[in-house]
């Protein structure tokens, strides 16, 4: 076999279907790659991995493309996370426009994940551009934490897949008016969330912007929120 990265994808993929009990017509079947080219991945022929490949590949087989890669510990840190606050409607649209501008004019995906009434705030004040975004009901969410970790990965991994440089991410959970123990609970979720993200986002090349509103959130949770 080859030397380089691919032996390492070579060698992962081989391993990790030999785990599930899968021949490699079982995971062309579950992939949608093709058997010919899983055995010339897996014998060091094939050079050149696409990466719509080895999410596919990642995805069937229950692994992370750092997985396949053979990258571990000593991955550079790319994930960038960002706090602010704000007290008006005005406020939080120079926020969250500005890290959204600069995405756009990047050329990044840009995912605004906010309550519903603040993503319509978002898109009116984006006007035209808000076709170059992606939005999303952060209240459904965060009904279930994992489900927003799982969306928040999969966004970053779609955009790598669809050729974007970097992916920027506004997650602001679902705050409202409650007292301090439902407050406490949700800010419990949320340092859980973003514990999480630091830890599986660390290699990844994503952005993230936390708001926090001060009209909804006690002075406690903004220095939590400020500490995590």
């Amino acid at each position: 076999m080859a030397e380089g990265p691919e032996q390492h994808i070579g060698y992962r993929i081989r391993a990790a279907r030999g785990r599930l009990g899968w021949s490699r017509e079982t995971l062309g079947s579950k992939s949608g790659i093709s058997w010919a080219a899983i055995t010339q991945m897996e014998s060091g022929r094939r050079t050149n991995t696409r990466s719509d490949t080895l999410l596919a590949l990642s995805k069937a087989l229950g692994v992370t493309i750092e997985y396949l890669l053979g990258a571990g510990s000593d991955l550079p840190r790319m994930f960038g996370h960002e706090t602010c606050s704000y007290s008006t409607d005005e406020e939080m649209l120079h926020h969250v426009s500005a890290f959204v501008f600069e995405g756009i004019e990047r050329g990044e995906g840009v995912l605004v994940a906010m309550p519903q009434d603040k993503v319509a705030k978002v898109k009116k004040g984006l006007g035209s551009r808000t076709k170059e975004i992606e939005t999303v009901d952060s209240t459904k969410l965060y009904a279930q934490p994992p489900r927003a970790l799982r969306a928040y990965r999969a966004f970053v991994e779609n955009q790598a897949v669809a050729g974007k440089p970097w992916a920027r991410i506004v997650a602001e959970p679902p705050w409202q008016a409650r007292d301090p123990e439902e407050e406490r609970a949700l800010m419990t979720v949320e340092s859980l969330v973003e514990s999480l993200l630091e830890v599986s986002f660390a290699p990844l090349p994503v952005t993230m912007l936390c708001p926090y509103d001060r009209r909804l959130v006690s002075q406690d949770t903004l220095d939590q929120a400020s500490r995590v």
